[in-house]
């Protein structure tokens, strides 16, 4: 089975307005699990001193990128090396990247102005974790699926992703017994969790995060850390399109 973690895009800084919006899904096998957090917790040990320990509540990109929170007093160095040790995950546990991004000023100016970017973005990933399972089942396609687990939000959005995901993935009762539904290999409900006890989340939130700023053209101070997340990105799509769009690529 897969774990699919889905997190967007978070900017800590007040000043500044992000021109995009991007969801991030990363595609665990439940199998590899275990490893992956174990290691997350080898570079808390890491990087923080043992009387912060306790302070920890999660890596926060934002902040560990930024030096904010209980990353305020620790150095650059240590921080950006905290990052790409994470983001090799990636690598270490065979996790598969998904993600859908919005442009937001050509979303406002189109006739779908009044969309939600997030659900577009929603959308988009749950279109490609199921498109990513579908390449890459190692059985019988009904017997391998993947779990959707959401970093808690605000009720309105939670309502409309909830409504979004269960309109994708029909329900299996008469008289049409889920015809229509288009996420076949997806678990019946999604599921939303507290980003501060789920590294997957995290690993998302990173994810999402440096694609963000890639996607805007903040190459200088983030590639290095993007380019440990695109030899991963199994599907992607961007809206409006604009010829950057990732065709699913079987692993």
């Amino acid at each position: 089975m897969y774990l699919a973690y889905v997190d967007d895009s978070e900017m800590c800084a007040k000043k500044f307005t992000p021109t995009i919006s991007v969801m991030s899904a990363v595609v665990i096998r439940d199998s590899e699990f275990h490893d992956v957090e174990f290691a997350a917790g080898i570079t808390l040990e890491t990087l923080l001193p043992e009387d912060k320990w306790g302070a920890f509540k999660e890596f926060k990109t934002c902040e560990l990128f930024g030096g904010y929170g209980v990353f305020q007093a620790i150095d650059q160095e240590w921080r950006h090396a905290a990052i790409k040790q994470v983001l090799r995950l990636l690598e270490d546990g065979r996790i598969a990247v998904v993600y859908g991004a919005v442009h937001l000023d050509q979303l406002r100016g189109s006739v779908y102005g009044s969309a939600i970017p997030k659900d577009i973005c929603f959308r988009i990933c749950a279109s490609g974790v199921e498109n990513y399972v579908m390449q890459n089942v190692e059985t019988e396609p009904a017997q391998d699926m993947a779990l959707i687990i959401m970093d808690e939000c605000d009720p309105p959005l939670k309502r409309t992703l909830y409504e979004t995901f269960r309109d994708m993935r029909r329900r299996v009762v008469p008289p049409d017994y889920g015809a229509g539904g288009r996420l076949y290999q997806l678990h019946d409900d999604m599921y939303f969790g507290d980003s501060r006890f789920s590294i997957g989340i995290q690993l998302a939130d990173m994810c999402s995060y440096f694609i963000a700023k890639h996607l805007m053209g903040d190459d200088v101070s983030t590639q290095g850390f993007y380019s440990l997340i695109e030899p991963h990105i199994k599907y992607s799509e961007e809206y409006p399109k604009n010829g950057r769009a990732v065709r699913v690529r079987p692993v």
